[in-house]
């Protein structure tokens, strides 16, 4: 029996059939069947013309792949069915997290789905993916009681729902293309501002450089339209400590991490002060879809022992996020959004009086104190005579007036279960609420994992319920299903 098709074969049937021919065609027939075996095996793993291929894997049936829940109590229900018992094994969470995973057949995975049936009075449970143990994981909600129980007006939009305390719009790209200032968004597992499009946009054929030299971790963004992403980053270590010091360079779009490289250590890993030229790294990005990427420079090291010596690129609207720390003998100028801005610095000698829009001084009296300044203006200018000042803020800074724009110019805040509803005008979610099957909770999440580099082919995921352990309260799972496709 092969793939369904019987045959039987019997040198009595076949009286007056030329023997020869018959012995050829059970020789190709031989000969055919693990060519048929082999092709099964090659669409089965590799899925050539594009064919979607499933693999499908329960706790219930794949305890050799899929690592038990710990910590989850293994629990029998009596059921009652066409008046005879069945024993059903189901599973108790009693934990804020319990976490697992999942050994991949193959690594041309690109989607993961986790479905799940439970019951639940918890306000929440959500479930997090991550393919390497030092990334966070991306979560996706299961069942929210807030969310599900809002009496606003609500539209629902594939995986998103939008939910409105007074109806103004009548979809989620109304609301993009003309927000209300005065009105609050609550955004929980998603951001408006990734939608944000600069109306009339021009790209520049001119190199924008930036030679003020920057100490420590640095973001900023730019904004990309029918151009390619292009950078220079030039990074000189300080040796001032022991130690390995690096630059992480990582590109996003949104939430999504786009691009990764490293700028290594000098080679020097003492403290002798020793400095060799900067070392260069150039980013070149090209096909990006319109909008606002963030470029993340993130030392790795002890002390911000290196600097950020230059930046060139050929992107015109650039912005650095929440801090400046500013070094270099030149006086420096800066532009900020801010209302409020914090300043200090770590060296008695680097203690300064900064000119805030060429009429407001802040004076820095003392070093490791903050010392702060409100602002009232939209662009607001802050000149530095000395620099080795660390500058926080709420907002945005530019080098120029000509470079700033606000990337996240939706007025936001994140969702919690906390949350005051009436602070909030409207609530955008990643959220889908869950079925209720025969008194079961049932719901389904999608993960792409498709640009994800994952470690030790496995995903590991994790259940997350904020509050069970603490209400002693508990969650009784009846599947947990992932489905992983190619």
């Amino acid at each position: 029996m092969i793939n369904g098709y019987g045959w039987i074969y019997n040198k009595n049937m076949f009286n007056g059939v030329n023997q020869k021919l018959l012995e050829k065609n059970i020789r190709l027939i031989i000969i055919a069947v693990p060519i048929v075996i082999a092709a099964g095996l090659i669409y089965r793993f590799f899925a050539p013309f594009g064919a979607e291929v499933k693999y499908t894997y329960s706790l219930k049936n794949n305890p050799e792949i899929m690592s038990d829940l710990k910590p989850i109590e293994k629990v029998n229900f009596l059921v009652k069915e066409r008046q005879s018992y069945l024993q059903i094994p189901e599973f108790v969470m009693n934990q804020d997290k319990v976490r697992f995973s999942l050994k991949l057949p193959t690594k041309e995975i690109k989607q993961a789905n986790v479905k799940m049936r439970f019951k639940s009075d918890n306000d929440e449970l959500k479930v997090g993916l991550r393919s390497n143990p030092k990334e966070n994981f991306q979560y996706k909600i299961l069942d929210n009681k807030i969310l599900s129980d809002l009496n606003w007006d609500k539209i629902q939009e594939g995986n998103l729902a939008f939910w409105q305390k007074y109806k103004n719009y009548d979809s989620i790209q109304e609301l993009i293309d003309r927000p209300s200032k005065d009105q609050v968004i609550a955004q929980y597992l998603y951001d408006i501002n990734d939608n944000f499009k600069i109306k009339d946009y021009q790209k520049s054929d001119e190199e924008f450089i930036i030679d003020s030299p920057l100490r420590g971790s640095h973001s900023f963004y730019t904004y990309i339209k029918n151009e390619v992403l292009d950078f220079t980053i030039e990074k000189q270590d300080r040796n001032w400590y022991e130690g390995k010091d690096e630059l992480e360079i990582n590109v996003f779009k949104g939430r999504e991490k786009i691009y990764s490289l490293t700028i290594e250590d000098d080679g020097i890993v003492d403290k002798s002060g020793n400095k060799k030229q900067p070392q260069i790294a150039h980013i070149e990005i090209p096909d990006l879809e319109e909008g606002v990427y963030k470029i993340q420079l993130l030392y790795k090291g002890k002390g911000d022992d290196s600097l950020i010596t230059k930046i060139s690129t050929n992107q015109h609207l650039l912005v650095f996020e929440k801090k400046m720390f500013i070094l270099g003998d030149e006086p420096s100028t800066i532009w900020t959004n801010s209302k409020e801005i914090n300043a200090q610095t770590y060296h008695s000698q680097s203690c300064q009086t900064l000119k805030i829009n060429d009429a407001q001084d802040l004076e820095i009296k003392e070093r490791a104190k903050t010392f702060t300044a409100a602002m009232d203006k939209d662009l607001n200018k802050i000149y530095s005579p000395k620099n080795d000042v660390v500058i926080t803020s709420d907002g945005y800074f530019s080098f120029s007036s000509e470079s700033f724009f606000n990337p996240k110019p939706y007025n936001t805040v994140e969702f919690h279960n906390d949350i005051d509803l009436e602070t909030v005008d409207y609530i955008i979610a990643d959220y889908t609420e869950p079925k209720n099957i025969n008194n079961w909770l049932e719901n389904e999440v999608s993960f792409d994992i498709s640009d994800m580099e994952i470690v030790d082919n496995t995903l590991r995921f994790v259940l997350e319920a904020p509050g069970l352990k603490a209400d002693n309260g508990e969650i009784i799972i009846d599947l947990i299903e992932v489905v992983l496709m190619k």
